[in-house]
């Protein structure tokens, strides 16, 4: 009776045991040839991409469906989670990914096949292979179920060791493929990184988490024989990262990354967060306030560029080079910038007489107007020109000479903020539900993300704002990018900070395991956590603002999901593969005009300027190319080109014309207008 009742209870647990995985992602060389369709902005043009559905099976279990494929594409991207049923009699954990392509007329066509053991990997990771065909799949999985499996966390409130990094280097002429073994000393905990095919010095990127072993570690290189070696013992209570390096017999050396986690911070201070408000709802003492506060942080220290306004100014564009746009950081980099502005802004409401309970504002510009202000009015009283010594003139170009004089007026501001239909873009923004599509214009195809309208709104105000390197040296910039922050925390709202954060850390892999940089494990440089100021502010701490001393009011509104009728489909002018590095500190807003099939021929824009366009009947709005700082900028050397999407449906429907009946014409406002 024993003996059955354990061996009903290792079935059970092969039963129940399982794989999930997310972040699939393809890059497939076969095309479609037999069912060739077409592009989604040129009908007329052939599109030989196809149409991939995915499916997965284990030796229990098949799942997919065809009619749950992508739209054409080489590079399809399968979110997940997808949880396959493993064991089974033989209690195997091999899984076998097929990518297929669908046809609508014809037998699907399989493009891509491989299988997985993961009975040698651990329970969780991220891996990429290469197909002979020259395609590439990288994937994450997690494994439940798996009998007698350290899952690495140790108990409630032990110390675990994050493993970042593994590179192995081997030694000149040495062939293989080597794994390695790493066994805690004194503690049950051992993770394995398997071999990578044809690699005789592979690095491994994914984190691996294990029991801390306050005696350290034994490591072994794994490849027909045994090199043993030992890694230096952390102490509890070290903080941040370390990267070791060991030396193997037979002249393999391995570099090794890794973290402590899991010892409680020290405790800052018990304090209120503070809360951000619409400064154009604020009563009128609390808006000049804010204003003096300001003004305080103006003030030089020691000459001119010696404040501490100036210092924070610097960070966005001139003279410092901390550039995140374009990347799925944008929303992290720029809350922790926020908050940079925010404690200056506490210290200086202090060092006024105050009690410090201020926060930053924020600037609702989807509403366009409130008490009958567009741009809030106390910017306009306090900050109508740049101070005299806020700057050295020679050294600031453009910002010097023109100072603040050309931001617009109210009525020129909101005219282009319903022309360029904002509080639209916050909408459809918000309907997207990953958090790398959300986040950065990288990925904006065919849709809005959080950077459309925030690129818009730049655009929008006038210089400085229009540029990227002087936009931070005007106040407006934090009042704007404090509501640019609020639209990020009603997609965590939505979305839930857990997840969002999940995805966030997920997708970073991916981009990893392609040789770019993993911008989750990489501090939001040069920024500090605001309670913590000794601790480098992280991704992972920007998914609650309360942990970093504020909250708001109230946030946007939850977009209506509603489908829009046939009549009612999106189309765009779209501008694709804009690439700012070559725009050379330039930016622009375009402004679309839909002219009637053959009829652009001499066509000049309407007499009477940018008021005169709008009026136009083939105006159909604008788009914003907030555009980078050139070739002294890191992040721009290697930003992905991205798309602007200009809606052009209302002015089709009013012109009774199909985008196929139709000529654009664009008319393009530079930064300094």
């Amino acid at each position: 009776l024993v003996s059955k009742l354990v061996a009903l209870a290792h079935l059970l647990a092969m039963a129940t045991k399982s794989v999930s995985l997310t972040q699939i992602s393809f890059t497939l060389s076969a095309r479609d040839t037999d069912e060739p369709g077409k592009d989604w902005w040129d009908c007329s043009k052939v599109n030989l991409d196809p149409e991939p559905f995915l499916i997965l099976k284990s030796h229990r279990v098949t799942i997919g469906n065809r009619w749950a494929k992508l739209k054409s594409t080489t590079n399809p991207f399968f979110d997940g989670p997808y949880t396959v049923g493993l064991g089974g009699p033989k209690d195997d954990e091999k899984i076998t990914l097929e990518v297929w392509d669908f046809d609508e007329n014809s037998a699907d066509d399989l493009l891509e096949t491989i299988t997985l053991d993961l009975a040698q990997e651990s329970e969780n990771g991220t891996r990429t292979m290469e197909f002979v065909s020259g395609a590439s799949i990288t994937l994450t999985w997690k494994i439940k179920g798996r009998e007698g499996e350290n899952s690495g966390s140790g108990e409630d409130g032990d110390t675990t060791l994050e493993v970042r990094r593994m590179a192995l280097a081997a030694p000149t002429g040495a062939s293989g493929s080597p794994g390695v073994l790493m066994t805690g000393k004194s503690r049950n905990t051992q993770v394995r990184w398997a071999a990578q095919d044809g690699k005789a010095s592979p690095e491994w990127l994914d984190v691996r988490t294990m029991v801390y072993d306050p005696l350290g570690y034994s490591v072994e290189v794994l490849l027909e024989g045994q090199s043993w070696g030992a890694l230096t013992p952390l102490k509890p209570g070290a903080s941040g990262e370390s990267t070791s390096k060991l030396s193997f017999a037979d002249g393999y050396e391995l570099t090794v990354t890794c973290a402590l986690a899991g010892i409680p911070d020290p405790k800052p201070p018990k304090t209120s967060p503070v809360v951000r408000r619409e400064i154009r709802k604020m009563p009128k003492a609390d808006q000049t306030r804010w204003a003096m506060a300001m003004k305080k942080l103006m003030e030089n220290k020691s000459g001119p560029q010696t404040s501490e306004f100036f210092r924070i100014a610097g960070y966005h564009g001139w003279p410092n080079d901390f550039c995140q746009h374009g990347q799925e950081s944008f929303p992290a980099w720029h809350r922790g910038y926020m908050c940079d502005l925010e404690q200056a802004l506490i210290k200086a409401d202090k060092a006024l007489g105050n009690d410090g309970n201020i926060g930053l504002p924020y600037w609702d510009w989807t509403v366009s107007e409130v008490n009958g202000e567009v741009m809030p009015k106390i910017v306009r009283e306090h900050f109508a020109d740049i101070p005299s010594e806020l700057i050295t003139p020679d050294q600031a170009g453009e910002l010097a000479t023109s100072g603040y004089t050309r931001i617009r007026s109210d009525r020129a501001l909101k005219a282009e903020l319903e022309r360029a239909n904002v509080a639209s873009q916050v909408r459809e923004a918000l309907s997207v539900s990953e958090h790398w599509a959300f986040a950065s214009s990288r990925f904006n195809r065919q849709g809005f993300s959080l950077e459309s309208p925030h690129n818009s709104i730049h655009m929008c105000c006038g210089f400085p704002m229009t540029s990227l390197r002087y936009a931070a040296f005007h106040p407006i910039f934090y009042l704007h990018h404090c509501n640019v922050d609020r639209i990020y925390e009603k997609h965590l709202e939505l979305e839930t900070p857990e997840e969002s954060k999940q995805e966030f850390e997920n997708y970073q892999n991916i981009l990893a395991g392609r040789g770019e940089t993993n911008r989750f494990r990489e501090q939001l440089k040069p920024f500090m956590h605001p309670l913590k100021p000794s601790t480098p502010l992280m991704p992972a701490d920007c998914f609650d603002t309360k942990g970093l001393g504020y909250v708001y009011d109230e946030l946007s509104p939850t977009p209506r999901m509603a489908m829009r009728e046939a009549a009612q489909e999106v189309i765009y002018a779209a501008f694709a593969k804009v690439k700012v590095l070559e725009l050379n500190y330039k930016s622009y807003m375009l402004h679309v005009f839909v002219l009637p099939q053959g009829t652009g021929s001499g066509w000049v824009a309407p007499a009477g300027g940018q008021e005169a366009w709008y009026n136009d009947a083939n105006y159909a709005g604008c788009g914003a190319i907030f555009g980078g700082k050139g070739s002294d900028c890191s992040n721009c050397q290697t930003r992905e080109p991205y798309t602007v999407l200009v809606e052009v449906q209302d002015t089709l429907r009013r012109l009774n014309r199909s985008r196929h009946q139709v000529d654009l014409k664009v008319m393009c406002v530079d930064e300094i207008g």
